[in-house]
């Protein structure tokens, strides 16, 4: 991704990301992720799920609107 600094990103960027995330179809897979508890390190963390693919899936298809608005 090219930094511009603190260059504000175009109304139409904005509104294409906010579209983006609306009518992203894997939004009921982030939504069900849930909280585990990890005996090997006693602590909680995110359970695994198919909820993990979603974000990554997410986070790349935000990235190209942002880099296309640039």
């Amino acid at each position: 991704m090219r930094w511009s600094g603190r260059d504000p990103l175009s109304e139409e960027t904005v509104e294409e990301l906010r579209r983006s995330f609306d009518q992203f179809h894997r939004l009921d897979d982030i939504r069900g992720a849930s909280w585990g508890y990890c005996h090997d390190h006693n602590c909680s963390h995110w359970a695994q799920g198919p909820w993990l693919d979603a974000v990554a899936e997410l986070d790349e298809l935000l990235n190209r609107v942002v880099e296309s608005g640039w």
